[in-house]
């Protein structure tokens, strides 16, 4: 195995299948496996105060990281989101 930077990552993305033998395609596959990652992530990651179509509340600007510790999803203090989103977990099921 290469152990030159970069080489490795790329000869193990080959041998895994992750991309393609073509080095023409390569580009537009790594797009593709991209995007499909986002919406993977987007489908199963929940933010309790998400609004709208089920977009997963996308943290494009950054806000998600500049939230306060009490928005912890272990956190069980009364004014965190996630002590009312699990609230109204328990009651809908």
């Amino acid at each position: 195995m290469p152990d030159q930077p970069g080489v490795r990552a790329a000869v193990w993305k080959l041998v895994m299948g992750y991309l393609p033998a073509d080095r023409g395609a390569c580009d537009a596959e790594l797009e593709r496996r991209r995007r499909e990652y986002a919406e993977f992530c987007d489908d199963l990651i929940t933010r309790p105060n998400a609004t709208g179509g089920g977009d997963g509340g996308g943290d494009e600007d950054g806000a998600l990281a500049a939230r306060p510790a009490a928005d912890d999803p272990l956190a069980s203090g009364p004014r965190s989101e996630w002590s009312a989103f699990f609230a109204d977990e328990e009651v809908g099921s």
